[in-house]
């Protein structure tokens, strides 16, 4: 018994003798008005014919397609590869499947955000690092109650119209700022500043420990060739007449461009200079000298939003998660391209 391509569910109803009706109801598990007999023999077909229902059919039927979706900005930052991993297993774990949305700066974002969902093609939309997603799309939550999200957040940030699993930008930045204090270092640097609350919380850390600060911004934005300008701001930061002692990027893939300009002009590191970047990605463990930086936990929010969504979706007696926040620690990661400062040691 064969047939030319996937088997249809037409194909199985013909080969078993059956309307297609009846072979639609064995197959699903409604067995009311079927005898056993002729449900054992669409079974056996089925099988025969490695016959697969259509996803696609399936969620016309039941109005969902048992697919999770992860929506977010920057795609070629790293930090988002462990994340988009763990989605993956969690998703898989539901019997569900993953779709990756990436945004795209240029069009209207909250447009694109709702079309997976106004489409149906998604069961669960997870906004992940959308800036200000929490907040700012509440016709879409008002809308569409499988809506969660992951990301920075700020303290004083209004209440969140949907789930929500954040960090503190301001938090971990002021940690790194005072772990290089900490190591002697006099005269710290931002390298790729811009106009965020990791600049503005930079200024507060330097200025309350009463040492310099500066700052090499980029014009760049966040665009795909990061490390290299990471490389050209690092040059501008060595030209400088008083050079500091010490660098806090604005993410990894800058201080990897930074590690790599000061290996060119024979600068040390740490001996000379200490580097730090932000996010941990996974490449920084495996730079040379692998770089120390700031875990922004991802993954642990991704958990805290992720999970309870599928469960209530998989269990109508589980309540579908209700709007709030939950925050999580960023964590100091120290490796070896950061240390004490030149002729200092604390």
């Amino acid at each position: 018994m064969c047939v030319a391509g996937p088997a249809t569910l037409k194909d199985v109803a013909a080969a078993a003798g059956v309307s297609v009706s009846t072979a639609s109801r064995v197959l699903r598990g409604d067995l009311g008005l079927v005898g056993a007999e002729t449900a054992a023999r669409v079974r056996e077909v089925a099988a025969e014919l490695d016959y697969h229902p259509s996803a696609a059919a399936q969620a016309l039927v039941r109005g969902r397609t048992r697919t999770v979706g992860v929506t977010y900005q920057y795609p070629h930052l790293g930090h988002y590869s462990p994340m988009l991993s763990l989605a993956a297993d969690i998703v898989r774990e539901y019997g569900y499947r993953l779709l990756h949305y990436p945004l795209h700066l240029s069009t209207d974002l909250d447009a694109e955000i709702a079309s997976p969902l106004r489409e149906r093609r998604v069961d669960i939309l997870v906004l992940a690092g959308v800036v200000g997603a929490d907040h700012a799309h509440e016709w879409i939550a008002s809308e569409y109650q499988q809506v969660v999200s992951i990301g920075v957040a700020a303290a004083d940030d209004p209440a969140p119209s949907i789930p929500s699993a954040c960090w503190s930008d301001a938090e971990g930045i002021r940690m790194a700022a005072d772990y290089l204090i900490s190591l002697g270092h006099r005269h710290l640097l931002h390298l790729g500043a811009a106009d965020t609350i990791k600049t503005a919380t930079f200024q507060r850390a330097v200025d309350a420990a009463g040492v310099r600060a500066s700052w090499v911004e980029t014009e760049f934005g966040l665009g795909s060739g990061l490390m290299a300008e990471g490389a050209r701001l690092m040059r501008q930061a060595l030209a400088l007449p008083d050079r500091p002692t010490a660098v806090l990027a604005r993410n990894d893939e800058i201080a990897i461009g930074a590690l790599h300009a000061a290996a060119e002009d024979g600068i040390r590191v740490p001996d000379d200079i200490s580097i730090m970047g932000y996010y941990d990605v996974p490449v920084s463990e495996f730079t040379a000298p692998s770089l120390s930086t700031v875990s922004a936990p991802f993954c642990d929010c991704l958990e805290a939003v992720l999970r309870p969504a599928l469960q209530a979706a998989c269990d109508e007696d589980e309540e579908y998660p209700g709007a709030g926040r939950v925050w999580f620690p960023t964590r100091l990661v120290i490796r070896k391209s950061t240390g004490p400062a030149p002729e200092h040691t604390p």
